[in-house]
């Protein structure tokens, strides 16, 4: 589903989002659930361009957070997440989701990029008790380092032939250098953020079946 076309609130502003959110719908069991991804536009850390950020993040959590009171009431979760350009838990990017009644875990408030420099990334959550619980401690939810057994330093070698077969590597950027490109390289291959996970509480069965009796 493209979100654009069924969000009023962002048409209002003659602006289109830079990547489109989608949403799909899924069911495990008695846990019935919507999940949302998002690229939200970066433009830059100040002036129109972070307006135009948070206007993204708005937009998107307030049409979601109406959208989630509904399906709510049908015992469907929703999960918003993606890359939303977050610059710290406490910037006007986080409170643009958060105002909405979107719940981030703690655990998740954490630099997410690989270079560990920017908080880009989120995982929100509106729900209630009985459809969706996340369980929000270092043990339950965190970021996964992609490169402390993947294409790690030790490995450079084993692709140097790979690299050198790269137009980039030859560039004036680069010259050449293989621990200068591989750095870069190897997040070609694989992402220049860390996933985020989080382990869900779902099996409220004997609770959705009380509800349906009622």
């Amino acid at each position: 589903m493209n979100l654009y076309s069924d969000c009023p609130f962002y048409v209002k502003r003659s602006k289109q989002f830079r990547r489109t959110p989608f949403i799909a719908s899924f069911q495990s069991g008695w846990f019935k659930f919507d999940i949302c991804t998002v690229h939200i536009y970066y433009g830059s850390n100040s002036g129109e361009k972070l307006k135009q950020r948070i206007q993204e993040i708005g937009a998107i959590a307030e049409y979601l957070s109406d959208r989630a009171d509904v399906s709510l009431e049908e015992d469907r979760a929703l999960i918003l997440l993606g890359d939303f350009n977050i610059i710290s838990p406490t910037h006007r990017t986080m409170q643009a989701l958060l105002k909405h009644k979107f719940k981030v875990p703690k655990a998740l408030r954490r630099k997410t990029n690989v270079l560990g420099t920017h908080y880009y990334d989120q995982i929100a959550f509106k729900t209630r008790k009985g459809v969706l619980g996340f369980i929000d401690n270092e043990k339950n939810a965190g970021v996964y380092k992609l490169f402390r057994n993947s294409f790690t330093k030790g490995q450079e070698a084993d692709y140097k032939t790979a690299m050198s077969k790269t137009t980039a590597f030859n560039g004036t950027k680069y010259s050449g250098n293989f621990t200068k490109y591989y750095r870069d390289w190897k997040t070609y291959q694989l992402s220049d953020h860390n996933p985020l996970w989080v382990r869900l509480k779902v099996n409220e069965s004997d609770a959705y079946l009380k509800r349906m009796m009622e």
